[in-house]
């Protein structure tokens, strides 16, 4: 993203936001990214049924992410269930900056790439 509230301070400091921002794609990655950690026998995401924005995110701010699964359902794939997650992102002061809901194939138990190293 070429917009310069991204990466000329001059220009941002004449913007309500101050400072800065971090673009949005990336902001989205990271909590992804970070809900991976709790997913990690997920062989692909399927969808994003919504992506929220909520609030500012500058490249000094730390992240938090926070998953629930709000679904679950057998698939036609022996190797994999359907899982439906909202995952919400949040900055050092607790403020939610972010919410995504998205539905990913999880490899089933003693099932998927990694089956035979116990994962």
């Amino acid at each position: 993203n070429q917009a310069m509230i991204h990466y000329d301070r001059n220009y941002a400091q004449g913007t309500e936001f101050k400072l800065p921002l971090v673009v949005s794609t990336l902001t989205l990655q990271r909590a992804i990214g970070m809900a991976w950690k709790t997913f990690g026998r997920r062989k692909k995401i399927v969808a994003f049924r919504s992506i929220s924005l909520t609030a500012p995110v500058f490249g000094e701010d730390t992240l938090y992410a926070r998953s629930r699964i709000l679904e679950t359902t057998r698939t036609s794939d022996p190797e994999c269930g359907s899982i439906v997650c909202e995952t919400f992102l949040a900055r050092q002061d607790a403020k939610d900056v972010a919410k995504i809901v998205w539905e990913s194939l999880i490899y089933l138990r003693d099932r998927g790439p990694f089956a035979a190293l116990g994962y």
